[in-house]
């Protein structure tokens, strides 16, 4: 599947008719708990400076918690030509491949984003099977965050992105997909 058919837009990832499609591929809804008139002035502000940037549409993705969803998903309605939805992976929760597939199936979310989860081990990574099964048999990618660490980072950086941000070593998401050659992994 290429990226373009995964976010349901063809021409995301060639040019078709002389025309470019530029998706930004990681954006998540702005602050908890706002009034929603300044959540939506919030999320308004943010695909205005997209258009302003180039960028025709841009993919959400819930924050770290189990509400996140549903925040994309009522944005995915209300702003249905600008954004594309990606639920919320939780690799702790053994009904995140459910969740992802109702997100998809009756809300028409594209994909799903992993981030990386308090007091779960890097390496967990690898064994979060039930989630890249689900995405195989839906025909969605999996997005997770990930960092070249062998490609001259400074100590201090190398340090700050393996300490425990939602970062993973490119290393490690290459063997995901030699582990799972039915996911598509980005």
């Amino acid at each position: 599947m290429s990226y373009g058919q995964a976010v349901g837009c063809p021409a995301a990832s060639r040019r078709q008719g002389g025309t470019t499609l530029i998706v930004d591929i990681h954006v998540h809804p702005p602050g908890h708990g706002q009034p929603q008139d300044q959540f939506l002035a919030a999320v308004e502000s943010m695909l205005d400076a997209g258009r302003r940037a180039g960028i025709d549409k841009q993919v959400w993705v819930g924050d770290t918690d189990a509400a996140g969803n549903e925040r994309v998903r009522e944005l995915v309605d209300r702003y249905p030509d600008q954004i594309i939805g990606f639920a919320r992976g939780i690799r702790s929760d053994p009904d995140s491949p459910a969740t992802i597939a109702r997100y998809v199936l009756e809300h028409g979310f594209k994909g799903v984003k992993l981030h990386n989860e308090r007091d779960l081990p890097l390496d967990a990574l690898l064994a979060s099977y039930p989630i890249y099964a689900k995405a195989a048999e839906l025909g969605i990618p999996v997005l997770i965050h990930g960092f070249h660490e062998e490609e001259g980072l400074s100590a201090d950086l190398h340090e700050e992105l393996a300490g425990g941000a939602s970062h993973y070593p490119v290393r490690l998401i290459a063997e995901l997909g030699k582990r799972y050659p039915d996911t598509t992994f980005m």
